[in-house]
């Protein structure tokens, strides 16, 4: 199967990463502050990332967190009731993404070439190419591989992403709320990932190796890594919201944990301020909660909640909280309790249909959605651990 990526052009590598980083929505009923708390935590993740030398899953955070904080997020319609010194911090952080993707642009192309090239030459010598043709395919995609990576230093990943594409725009301003900022880089790597397509290229197949279906590529380059997650976490959290559960009334918590060897841990459960009823959970003080992650540097990976007298699974409103880890976090889960049933769930949306799907639909509270194809399924990348301790961290009687 890797050699089914290898074979395809490297821009085209390029654009399929860029796809998978710009799918994220904003929705109106998620404020813009949990976003903005949101978006530290998924930068954190980006540069852990490229620590690792995990350059894909790297460009891909970087590329969601600039859609996100630059194009989708201002329309939000509370945008406005924000700092402007927030906004302004964390226009330096897009500045900040934007040149730390840029130069992991640059990487990749250089290695998606070489690979590219291995695989010219393995096929040339398979099928025994003429030298004309060799030169040919040389002069064909070397070429388009010089012009993508033949610039300035200083080049942003906007202006880069202006050259793939053909188009040549002018420096753009705009203001919001007072403060001028330069957005050409911005847009042209929006652009980047809408002009990306899925349709096969209209060159001679001939003279290239087979590509395989896209549908394959871009699986291949959005794989998940693997969530450990303590094997007693539900029992635990079970015998702490015991209390509710004996009268119907939901409980929630949000789940931290760590990016370590690749793999990602959860350590810690947070129970905040809420109020339920027998199919509901609402939280209160989220600001709480940002504060206990960030002070101790952990990640939201999802979140976990009971369903006293139902089954294990998502209700569409369920649906809709999970969007909210799962967009900026792909690997966030959701864990749900229903002891009534002696069942545990461990859910996370389709990332074929679901995932795009609860991000397009505008309802809120109670509503019915499509059964087919299915919205969510059964986690596929968690492991119950032994090894791991779980921390509680219970604000409800604070």
């Amino acid at each position: 199967m890797m050699a089914d990526i290898q074979s395809t052009s490297p821009s085209e590598r390029l654009k399929f990463l860029s796809a998978i980083g710009s799918s994220v929505e904003v929705k109106r009923d998620i404020s813009p502050m949990k976003y903005f708390r949101s978006g530290v935590q998924m930068e954190s993740v980006a540069r852990t990332y490229v620590k690792e030398g995990d350059l894909e899953r790297a460009y891909k955070m970087l590329h969601k967190f600039i859609t996100l904080f630059f194009e989708k997020l201002p329309q939000h319609p509370s945008y406005a009731t924000v700092d402007l010194s927030k906004k302004l911090e964390f226009r330096k952080k897009i500045n900040d993404a934007l040149t730390l993707a840029a130069d992991i642009k640059r990487q990749l192309l250089d290695r998606y070439h070489s690979e590219y090239q291995v695989l010219l030459e393995e096929q040339m010598q398979n099928e025994m190419i003429t030298p004309n043709k060799e030169k040919g395919l040389d002069d064909e995609y070397g070429q388009d591989y010089l012009e993508q990576i033949n610039v300035d230093s200083t080049t942003s990943i906007g202006q880069l992403a202006l050259k793939d594409n053909k188009e040549v725009e002018d420096r753009v301003t705009c203001k919001r709320n007072s403060e001028e900022i330069s957005d050409s880089s911005c847009k042209a790597m929006v652009l980047e990932s809408q002009t990306f397509s899925l349709n096969t290229p209209t060159f001679d197949r001939s003279l290239k190796p087979i590509v395989n279906k896209s549908e394959t590529v871009l699986a291949v380059s959005d794989r998940l890594r693997s969530v450990r997650v303590p094997h007693n976490l539900s029992e635990k959290f079970l015998s702490l919201v015991q209390e509710n559960t004996a009268v119907n009334i939901e409980t929630c918590g949000i789940l931290g944990g760590f990016l370590a060897h690749e793999d990602f841990k959860i350590t810690h459960v947070v129970i905040p301020k809420q109020t339920g009823t027998a199919d509901s959970c609402t939280t209160e003080q989220e600001e709480q909660i940002f504060d206990f992650l960030d002070s101790r540097d952990l990640i939201t990976l999802g979140w976990i909640h009971t369903h006293p007298s139902q089954t294990s699974f998502l209700s569409s409103v369920d649906l809709h909280t999970q969007y909210s880890y799962q967009s900026l976090m792909p690997e966030a889960i959701a864990i749900v309790c229903a002891p009534s049933y002696k069942q545990i769930g461990y859910f996370t949306l389709t990332r074929d249909y679901g995932l795009s799907f609860i991000g397009k639909c505008k309802e809120v509270g109670f509503h019915p959605h499509p059964t087919h194809p299915s919205l969510f399924e059964d986690c596929k990348h968690i492991f119950l651990d032994t090894a791991i301790e779980v921390q509680f961290a219970d604000f409800r009687s604070h």
